[in-house]
């Protein structure tokens, strides 16, 4: 019983932890086709302090108004990918970038992916679980 009660609270515990993933895709540079805003997020399981979106997400935000706005052309670093796990949803990779440039430079923000509550329009768009072989969405992001 108390070997089953480990393992259950393990569980719960792991499923809430955020964990980072090696991919050979950190450090990658990439530019903004248009401009978007910066929303202040809550920072939980799903996102981090920002969110990356053209459009205000409906969930995850602290703020109806945005943080900021980054224009066009705007460079940007892959920094991290996280891995977390919902129980309904399953596991997904959450992606956070850097600015390179602009007048919110070193920011870290999180780009819209496969994970729950996130907006539409994803800028990760295979979903995979696997952080090299993550793809980005070419009418939003493209290589430096």
């Amino acid at each position: 019983m108390r070997f089953l009660a480990i393992v259950l609270v393990s569980t719960i515990t792991s499923s809430c932890a955020m964990e980072v993933k090696k991919s050979d895709l950190i450090g990658q540079c990439m530019m903004l086709k248009d401009s978007v805003s910066i929303w202040h997020a809550y920072d939980n399981l799903y996102v981090g302090k920002f969110l990356l979106a053209k459009k205000q997400p409906t969930r995850l935000l602290r703020s109806s108004k945005p943080f900021g706005n980054i224009t066009a052309n705007t460079k940007i670093e892959l920094t991290e990918i996280l891995k977390g796990s919902n129980g309904s949803y399953g596991d997904f990779l959450r992606v956070r970038v850097r600015l390179l440039t602009g007048n919110y430079v070193g920011l870290v923000v999180d780009i819209p992916a496969c994970v729950p509550y996130h907006p539409s329009k994803k800028w990760v768009v295979n979903c995979s679980l696997e952080p090299n072989k993550l793809s980005f969405n070419k009418s939003i992001l493209i290589d430096c």
